[in-house]
């Protein structure tokens, strides 16, 4: 099972939270971008990769909401993922199925920024064996696709215990 974060202090981002938690389903940053875990399912129903691999059986759908509630825009990158998906009690590195991600299970459909006020939910299929389906947890921010309006890096922050919530 993935570990409770830590009691958080004023202006102190968590770097995991368990999405069984209410506090671990979302990390919310100081200028207002907010992330949040929404759902985990299986789905073999999607289409062949890009790549044509016909072997769906492991595919495994992750959901998130990126809200802005801050005064500036957050700027995303459009040739990066959005999140790692990590499987196993080690937290293997898993694969991430190419073809399928944003809300059209196309990769060009991710905006470029996040305007003040507005949400996005975005999506990224990963290929998850049964037997790394023991602990899954999913991490954001551990590369640059997010940008705040000074410059600055976001906090790599760990969605954890997916697997107790994962819909088939």
């Amino acid at each position: 099972m993935g570990e409770e974060p830590s009691p958080k202090t004023p202006g102190q981002i968590s770097t995991e939270g368990s999405v069984k938690t209410q506090d671990g389903k979302f990390v919310k940053y100081p200028d207002g971008f907010k992330i949040s875990f929404l759902k985990a399912e299986v789905r073999p129903d999607s289409k062949p990769a890009f790549d044509g691999d016909p072997n769906t059986s492991n595919r495994v759908r992750i959901t998130l909401r990126l809200e802005n509630t801050g005064t500036a825009p957050i700027t995303i990158s459009s040739d990066l993922t959005t999140m790692k998906a990590y499987g196993g009690a080690n937290r293997f590195e898993l694969n991430l199925d190419p073809g399928f991600a944003g809300s059209q299970e196309a990769r060009n459909d991710k905006p470029h920024r996040l305007s003040p006020g507005t949400t996005f939910e975005v999506y990224e299929t990963f290929n998850i064996p049964m037997d790394k389906r023991g602990e899954i947890a999913v991490s954001v921010n551990d590369f640059p696709t997010f940008t705040p309006a000074n410059g600055d890096a976001y906090t790599q922050y760990t969605f954890s215990d997916i697997q107790d919530v994962l819909r088939t």
